[in-house]
């Protein structure tokens, strides 16, 4: 009970206290209190727009994906350009085996070197004599520094 009573005395404590910001006490001629009619208010300043939330920057670019790897093979009189991408910057020997294991044992000839640029393609010519076409024999592109082993990337001659 005591607690229910101190709750609707500060409830009411309460109430006096934001009534006092908004009308001011006046003693009127027989010395009540009453309530006096507040004083003028000022105009409320003007309305402001709500700041607006800063546009959420767009998600970098993601950089384009290296090309995916491969080996295109052409053929001349006695000659095969061959052409690579995606593979490291710099110069890949080219080989030809009996299948693209990369095995020593099934190694056949070595062609050269093909060079890749920077945006990871390269072409070359090489001297391919016709013995070695149409027999089920590959040409293989080693990794960057590599003779043997397994191929970068293998195609059928």
């Amino acid at each position: 009970m005591v607690i229910r009573l101190l709750l609707v005395a500060g409830c009411a404590a309460l109430v006096v206290a934001s009534a006092c910001g908004h009308a001011t006490l006046a003693s009127d001629p027989a010395g009540r209190a009453s309530a006096a009619s507040a004083p003028p208010a000022t105009a409320p300043p003007p309305a402001t727009a709500p700041p607006t939330a800063a546009p959420t920057p767009a998600p970098p670019t993601p950089a384009p994906a290296p090309p995916a790897p491969t080996l295109s093979l052409s053929y001349g009189s006695g000659t095969v350009v061959v052409s690579v991408t995606g593979i490291a910057t710099g110069g890949h020997l080219v080989h030809v085996h009996r299948d693209c294991t990369g095995n020593p044992n099934l190694h056949l000839t070595t062609l050269g070197t093909v060079f890749v640029n920077s945006d990871g393609t390269g072409t070359r010519t090489f001297s391919l004599p016709a013995s070695l076409r149409g027999h089920g024999f590959d040409l293989l592109v080693y990794p960057l520094g590599a003779s043997q082993g397994p191929p970068s990337l293998c195609a059928a001659i």
